[in-house]
């Protein structure tokens, strides 16, 4: 797939192209944030394979404090921040009285997303609280029990599916439209061969949103899995067919369906297996969680990724530390009685990293090899940052022209990826969502 296929940039570089931003300016301290992301503990207790919990020393680890919610909630404030999402690591359910916390936070009138593992029943309170949030993504690989006991050890599959109920027959009962649930998993070798019966479990209950990522080799995992572009001949096969049925299934139950490193393990599957080219090399990376290594294929020359993080959100750690994104472990600073978020985000190593993301150059390596952010040519990042910041900037700053068609810009844009990344039957089903919200509200509005 090109380029210009898989976003259309060449519209908005030349629309957009005469104001791009000082060099100043693209590592200048972002005025708002789109997201604020967080986790009220950095414990699990599931103790995946594929997982380096169990494997850190006692100082990793940190619970929410009351110093850092009253932090937090004046961040929200001062950066005027839509999203806040609970869960990118560890699991909130270990915290007790979570549904204050995030009570505080919806009170604002922040939309909420979570992770959680749902591995014991919820109560009351908590599903009251969970009932609020926009989306929530629920973490399980496989529905079989004895398959998901080996992999996540602590979780029960049925334990999810009652929960998943509760959830959604509290939303009934109280006449509340029900957040968006995703079932979210590690595809691996372990799970691979369930997969078509597993999208049918979750359509049979009702989920309408499937999501698998790659695994990754970490450093201090018990592992015992291994990713899928790492099998060979027949087991490679095999795999590869029993993801194109459960994508064919997905389709066909209406189920949006992703999965992380498909184009990757076609290219293996078209290879025969014996060409690693399309696959990438091993590299050692950091993560949130620790060190691990992943096969990636690298930047194309002339290339930088389509990643707006740095401008646009931040990921905080309860004892403090400050990250970029869900991906990259490095520390960029640590809140602090006399360092606050908007010092971290202001500081030298935030500055060199939006250049850098800018520009295509001295990009290190968790960037380079990043899998979450696709490859494209510099001037298309270009265009995003450009238009990103004459919006963030306002009208008063960005003049009322061009502050009007970079919204105009970044809105037909966003639609247009919006239906390129869907089947033309996942838009009409869109649609017709959308015309029996319209139906619903005027028949409310007459009834009243």
């Amino acid at each position: 797939m090109s380029f210009e296929a898989a976003s259309p940039a060449s519209t908005p570089r030349r629309l957009l192209a005469p104001w791009a931003p000082t060099d100043e300016r693209v590592g200048a301290l972002p005025t708002r944030l789109d997201a604020l992301h967080f986790t009220f503990t950095n414990r699990c207790n599931l103790r995946c394979v594929y997982c380096p919990q169990g494997s850190h020393p006692e100082e990793f680890h940190a619970d929410v404090t009351p110093a850092f919610m009253t932090a937090l909630l004046g961040y929200l404030r001062q950066f005027q921040v839509r999203e806040a999402s609970i869960g990118y690591y560890g699991e909130v359910l270990l915290v007790k009285g979570w549904e204050q916390h995030a009570n505080a936070i919806l009170d604002l009138g922040v939309r909420m997303s979570a992770v959680s593992n749902f591995s014991r029943v919820l109560t009351p309170s908590e599903v009251a609280t969970f009932a609020r949030f926009r989306q929530i993504m629920v973490s399980i690989d496989t529905h079989d029990p004895a398959t998901l006991k080996a992999i996540r050890k602590a979780v029960d599959a049925r334990t999810i599916v009652h929960n998943y109920h509760l959830l959604r027959a509290w939303c009934l009962r109280a006449r509340r439209r029900a957040p968006e649930l995703v079932w979210t998993g590690v595809l691996t070798d372990r799970v691979v061969a369930q997969l078509p019966d597993f999208v049918a479990y979750a359509a049979s209950n009702g989920v309408r949103t499937l999501s698998f990522n790659v695994v990754a080799y970490f450093s201090g995992a018990p592992l015992g899995v291994r990713e899928l572009i790492d099998l060979a001949g027949a087991e490679l096969a095999a795999a590869a067919a029993s993801v194109e049925e459960a994508l064919a299934l997905a389709r066909r139950l209406r189920v949006a369906m992703t999965v992380q490193g498909l184009e990757r393990l076609r290219a293996r599957v078209a290879a025969a297996g014996a060409d690693l080219s399309d696959t990438g090399v091993r590299v050692e990376r950091t993560a949130l969680q620790g060190t691990y290594t992943r096969a990636d294929p690298g930047l194309p020359a002339g290339c930088t990724r389509l990643c707006n993080s740095p401008w646009a959100e931040a990921y905080l750690d309860p004892k403090g530390d400050v990250f970029s994104c869900c991906t990259r472990g490095i520390v960029m600073g640590r809140l602090q009685a006399d360092t606050d978020l908007a010092a971290v985000l202001g500081n030298d190593a935030y500055r060199r990293l939006r250049q850098a993301l800018y520009t295509g150059e001295g990009l290190d390596d968790d960037c380079r090899f990043c899998q979450i952010r696709p490859a494209v040519p510099v001037a298309m990042q270009q265009a995003q940052v450009t238009r990103r910041l004459l919006i963030a900037a306002g009208p008063g700053e960005s003049g009322p022209l061009r502050y009007g068609l970079a919204v105009v810009v970044d809105r037909a844009l966003a639609l247009r990826g919006w239906i390129y990344d869907r089947s033309p039957e996942s838009v009409r089903q869109a649609v017709r969502a959308v015309l029996r919200s319209l139906r619903g509200l005027a028949r409310r509005r007459a009834e009243a």
